[in-house]
């Protein structure tokens, strides 16, 4: 039953990914999945309710680091430098926020 979760949980995640990077603009893509994956893991791990489903399943494929890591690699290294911190103190503090 765990496995089926993280699977189901994986492929709409998956595809929400896949949406969000091909209708917002560039790097707002990745923006947008990983902080929705921070909130939904943050609840996730507060609540009991399908937390193998949220957390591993749909915030495991919503987010995404090597996609963070390739547009970090194309700015510049004060822009990239500065898309990083965003995204890590950004996902900390809404992990915060929804725990």
């Amino acid at each position: 039953m765990t496995l089926l979760q993280v699977f189901l949980g994986g492929a709409i995640g998956g595809v929400g990914r896949l949406f969000l990077s091909r209708t917002l603009p560039p790097l707002w893509g990745t923006f947008v999945a990983n902080m929705l994956a921070c909130a939904l893991l943050g609840w996730a791990t507060s609540h009991t309710i399908a937390p193998v489903f949220l957390g591993a399943g749909l915030a495991g494929a919503l987010s995404t680091w090597s996609t963070l890591a390739k547009e970090v690699g194309t700015l510049p290294a004060r822009k990239g430098l500065g898309y990083l911190a965003i995204q890590v103190a950004g996902g900390a503090v809404i992990v915060a926020l929804f725990n």
